[in-house]
């Protein structure tokens, strides 16, 4: 996994004459590169175009770095250079930079490497040793292609005040580690105060190649307790734009055209279909939904009848399968009770499919679809509907993110 590579000042020796810029300001600075390492990747980033006019990274040797694909690759556009090398040379890697402006701007480099050498951080079962005040076991897991003993990890807790307690990590087995000298460092961490914290850790030591090394490792995590502001936010409450309609009641107004089938389609033409739904979610991606339609058919005039329509009102279930395009895709079906315009009322089902689109700045999203409808008993009727309409919510549109302890990993 990538790590990072370490940066320091030392002498540079004899500058290459390449490195003379007139009366034009130039910084010099190095990195190390430890052995072993598979690749590196070294960037350099400014926040203006051309304030940076040249970026010369060197090898131990003190050569300009060429590029050589696959084995050595250079990307640059006017606010970076990017340097990618396989199998780099262990040593001080020296880089210039030649200023395009006096004018102040911002500069950073940065270099990472793939190496076998991890420090991976792990939270362990956390747990309530007295009313209100929890802990939790902070592990570093130090390896290569061996444990890595007689490492040092230490650092600090940032707790919810954003006060700092300093910490060290044993592999001694007595500090919810595991063995003794296994690569297993850890400590528990113990208070009171609830909300989030963060372990900010550093691992030093020599690796089963003797070679020296640095890990950086954060863990993060929280501890539960408190009472919440009611009238602040919940800051784990934020909108799910992949869910138009949300966690409430939902309703949505259409407007499209009634197509005949079959039998029905030699007495009728296609006309107007109205329709109003209200649905509410009963589990994720799962909605139920009241159907009101309408659908008007024009007789055929070969037929002699009159104009028909035909009401119903359908109880459905709704699958909604969201993207992360926005779209939110849906197929739902359900029974109903068909009544016409003369007669009585009768059985039936529909069987439908469309798709939402959220509309920016409000609760209201585009939906559209198409659903067939089959009337049971002596009718015989048949007929399909398409239909565009406006869809709208009542309740908020979040996504719960709760988690009791979570670690993320800087290596």
């Amino acid at each position: 996994m990538p790590d990072p590579v370490h940066f320091g000042t030392t002498p540079f020796g004899a500058l290459p004459t390449s490195l003379t810029h007139g009366l034009k300001q130039a910084r010099v600075d190095s990195f190390y590169v430890p052995a072993d390492f598979e690749s590196i990747t070294v960037a350099f980033h400014w926040n203006r175009d051309h304030a940076v006019e040249q970026v010369l990274l060197y090898d131990p040797a003190l050569a300009p770095i060429a590029p050589s694909p696959p084995v050595r690759t250079i990307e640059s556009d006017p606010k970076h250079k990017i340097y990618r090398i396989r199998d780099p040379q262990p040593g001080w890697y020296y880089y210039s930079v030649v200023l395009g402006t006096a004018d102040p701007f911002e500069f950073f480099a940065t270099a990472s490497g793939i190496t076998d050498l991890i420090a991976e951080g792990r939270l362990g079962t956390m747990s309530e040793t007295s009313p209100g005040h929890h802990q939790v076991p902070l592990r570093v897991i130090v390896g290569d292609f061996d444990p890595v003993l007689f490492a040092s990890v230490s650092g600090e807790v940032i707790l919810p005040d954003r006060s700092r307690i300093p910490i060290t990590l044993y592999d001694d087995g007595a500090h919810d580690d595991g063995s003794d000298r296994d690569g297993i460092y850890a400590q528990a961490f113990a208070h009171t105060m609830p909300g989030g914290y963060m372990a900010e850790l550093v691992t030093t030591g020599v690796s089963n190649r003797n070679e020296p090394f640095t890990r950086y490792t954060i863990l993060s995590w929280a501890f539960p307790g408190g009472k919440p502001n009611p009238n602040e936010p919940d800051p784990d409450d934020r909108e799910d734009p992949r869910d138009p309609l949300g966690e409430g009641l939902a309703g949505s107004f259409h407007v499209g055209s009634s197509h005949p089938l079959g039998g029905f389609d030699k007495q009728s033409d296609a006309n107007i279909h109205l329709r109003v739904d209200m649905s509410y979610p009963i589990r994720p991606n799962l909605r139920a939904m009241l159907m009101l339609g309408f659908s008007q058919f024009t007789a055929d005039l070969s037929s002699g009848s009159d104009n028909q329509w035909w009401g119903n009102a359908s109880a459905n279930l709704q699958v909604t399968w969201p993207t992360t395009t926005g779209l939110q895709t849906y197929l739902q079906a359900g029974p109903g009770l068909y009544t016409p315009k003369s007669g009585s009322a009768s059985a039936g089902f529909n069987l439908g499919f469309g798709g939402r689109i959220p509309l920016s700045g409000g609760p209201f999203a585009l939906e559209f679809g198409a659903d067939y409808h089959s009337v049971f008993g002596d009718a015989d009727i048949d007929f399909v509907t398409a239909q565009l309409g406006v869809a709208w919510r009542s309740g908020r549109v979040v996504r719960r993110q709760r988690s009791a302890a979570v670690a993320t990993v800087r290596q």
